[in-house]
């Protein structure tokens, strides 16, 4: 699965694999979350899926009041 003076993948590489394009104008079909090669059916073996369904983001920390860079910029903005 690589190409040779082709700024595409030739055959294409399929809806799991990308296709990396290298400077001298060659490419070769990698899988995108690992840079390894797809096995023969054009699958990458280490799959990385999300469920459809969104999740909540853990852990988020709110700001505090006492953020000097907003403090600043109001302060300053209130003295003009």
């Amino acid at each position: 699965m690589a190409a040779t003076g082709s700024t595409r993948c030739d055959p294409p590489c399929g809806p799991e694999v990308a296709c990396r394009n290298f400077g001298n104008g060659s490419s070769l079909c990698v899988c995108p979350h690992d840079a390894s090669p797809p096995t023969p059916d054009g699958k990458c073996p280490q799959r990385r899926t999300e469920s459809l369904a969104p999740r909540p983001i853990l852990h988020i920390i709110p700001p505090s009041h006492g953020n000097s860079t907003l403090a600043n910029a109001t302060s300053t903005a209130l003295v003009s």
